[in-house]
């Protein structure tokens, strides 16, 4: 699942070879095509409104909703730097729900859910939430917690699902 989404990243934040087309912002979040080998990839992301923690520097981070097709959308973070080795990454919705996200080294700088049912529960719950903390720990021993606005964030799902069906 994992490597899926790190092709998906390289592909779509790296490469001009491929034609992402923006399909419309919802408040904090914006809605994304891309064509890959002809196949046409949806995903939503968007960047945090509060950025704290201990480390000195780090790329900047995101959220990523990507939908693969068939009802299956898979959810990952990136904050800025590989993460600590085989660490688990904490998710929490408006202080009541908390998850914890896997890493991997393969892709050290991506935590997912651990499998679809989980992402469908932190999708229901982004629906409902108004704000979401991602915290992670980098393999220097820094911590960073971010915060994310969840407003716009039911409708850029909507809009994304509907245009890879």
């Amino acid at each position: 699942m994992y490597k899926f989404l790190s092709l998906i990243l390289i592909l779509t934040f790296s490469s001009a070879s491929y034609a992402q087309t923006l399909k419309g912002e919802h408040k904090a979040w914006s809605v994304f095509t891309v064509k890959q080998s002809g196949e046409k990839i949806c995903y939503i992301t968007s960047s945090p409104i509060k950025k704290t923690g201990n480390y000195k520097r780090r790329g900047e981070p995101y959220l990523l909703v990507t939908y693969r097709g068939k009802g299956i959308s898979e959810v990952s973070s990136s904050s800025g730097y590989p993460y600590k080795k085989n660490s688990k990454v904490d998710l929490s919705l408006n202080k009541k729900a908390s998850f914890k996200l896997f890493t991997s080294s393969d892709t050290p700088k991506m935590a997912w859910a651990k499998d679809v049912s989980e992402d469908k529960r932190i999708i229901s719950s982004m629906k409902k939430g108004s704000k979401l903390t991602i915290k992670g720990f980098s393999k220097l021993g820094t911590y960073s917690l971010d915060t994310y606005s969840l407003m716009g964030f039911t409708k850029a799902y909507n809009k994304m699902t509907s245009l890879c069906r």
